[in-house]
C-alpha cells in the first residue's frame, strides 16, 4: 500500500505553492516537515525540492523546520543527513526526535549527545543553535522513550554544558504537556540557565512542541515590559513575539506570550497607531499556546500597543 507521501512526488511546485498560501493567509509562523517514510528518488528529489521551494516562496523571517528521526540521521552516509546539509541554509531549525529510535537518554546520554554534535558540526557547520532536542513525554511507552520532566531537565543540564549555545529543546506532543505546563515548567529553566533574558536574541534556544512553538526568540528584538501596576505575585509580563503587517491584505498579525507561561485567563488587548479599528481584545489559542490578533486595517500602523488586564503593557514601533 503507497504511503501518503507519494501523492505529493513529482508536484513539488504545487505544494510549495499550496503551504506559503496557508501560512499568509492564516498568519502561521512557518511550516514543519515530518518526513518518517522511505527515501526513494522521488522521496530524495520531493524533500529537497519543498525545503529549497518553500525556503523562497515564505516570508524571510518565517520558519522553516524539518523533523526527523534520529535513526535517519544516525550516520552523515544516510539520504536523509545529506539531503538536510545540502539544504542547511534553508532551514530555521532541526528538531531531531531523540525517542522510538537508537536514542534512550534516559539510560543513556552519550550517543545522543554525539550524534547531535556530528548533526551540529556535519550539517550546519558546528552551529549547534539551529539543532533543536526532542523529547516524547507519555505516548512512547511501547519503545521505552518516555522522559518526565525533571529527567529531561536534566539531559538539557549536560546537553548545555557540552553545546552552551544551543537550539533548546521540543516535546510530542502538547497535550501532554498538561493544563498546567508541568512538563514544560520543569524544563525550561534548565534550558534557560544563566541566560538574563532568554527571548533577546536569535541564538538563544527555545522550547518547542511539535505543534507549537511556546517560546521564540527569532521574530522580533526583545520588547521593553513594563511591571505589573499591582504587583500580584504572579502576574504576567507582555512580551511580544510578532508584529507583521501584510501590505497586499491589508491586514496586521500580533502574536504574544505572557512570561508565566501563557496564562489564559489574562486578557490582553491591542490597540494601533495610527487607530486600527479601536481597542482589539487578543484571543487565547490554546492549541498554539499564545495570544493572537489578526486585524484588518489600513494604512500600516506606525505602532502597536499590547495591554493586558494584570497591568502590563508593552510598545512596538512597526
Amino acid at each position: 500500500m503507497a504511503d501518503c507521501w507519494e501523492h505529493c512526488f513529482g508536484r513539488e511546485d504545487s505544494v510549495v505553492d499550496q503551504l506559503a498560501n496557508i501560512v499568509a493567509d492564516q498568519g502561521f509562523d512557518g511550516v514543519d516537515i515530518d518526513y518518517e517514510y522511505h527515501f526513494t528518488p522521488a522521496a530524495r528529489k520531493f524533500l529537497g525540492g519543498i525545503t529549497s521551494g518553500l525556503r523562497r516562496s515564505l516570508p524571510s523571517e518565517a520558519l522553516l523546520t524539518h523533523a526527523p528521526m534520529d535513526f535517519d540521521l544516525w550516520d552523515d552516509s544516510l539520504p536523509y543527513y545529506q539531503i538536510l546539509k545540502n539544504n542547511a541554509g534553508s532551514l530555521s531549525y532541526l528538531m531531531v526526535q531523540y525517542y522510538n529510535g537508537p536514542a534512550r537518554p534516559s539510560q543513556n546520554l552519550s550517543p545522543a549527545l554525539a550524534n547531535y554534535g556530528n548533526i551540529a558540526e556535519g550539517i550546519f557547520s558546528g552551529d549547534a543553535t539551529k539543532v533543536v532536542f526532542g523529547f516524547c513525554i507519555s505516548a512512547c511507552s511501547v519503545t521505552g522513550s518516555n522522559i518526565g520532566g525533571a529527567e529531561a531537565a536534566e539531559i538539557m543540564t549536560e546537553l548545555r554544558s557540552v553545546h552552551p549555545e544551543n537550539g533548546g529543546a521540543f516535546f510530542w506532543v502538547s497535550n501532554d504537556d498538561g493544563p498546567d505546563a508541568s512538563w514544560s515548567s520543569a524544563v525550561y529553566p534548565a534550558i534557560f540557565s544563566g541566560s538574563q533574558n532568554p527571548k533577546s536574541t536569535t541564538t538563544t534556544p527555545s522550547l518547542f512542541s511539535t505543534s507549537t512553538i511556546l517560546t521564540s526568540s527569532t521574530e522580533l528584538p526583545p520588547t521593553t515590559p513594563t511591571q505589573p501596576q499591582n504587583g500580584t505575585e504572579g502576574a504576567s509580563t507582555l512580551i511580544l513575539t510578532k508584529a507583521k503587517y501584510q501590505k497586499k491584505r491589508e491586514r496586521l498579525i500580533v502574536h504574544a506570550e505572557t512570561a508565566t507561561f501563557l496564562l489564559a485567563e489574562t486578557s490582553i488587548f491591542l490597540t494601533c497607531h495610527p487607530p486600527c479599528g479601536g481597542r482589539h481584545e487578543m484571543k487565547y489559542k490554546q492549541a498554539k499556546g499564545r495570544y493572537a490578533a489578526n486585524v484588518v486595517t489600513s494604512p500600516e500602523p506606525a505602532s502597536v500597543v499590547l495591554s493586558s488586564s494584570d497591568g502590563s503593557s508593552v510598545t512596538w514601533n512597526l
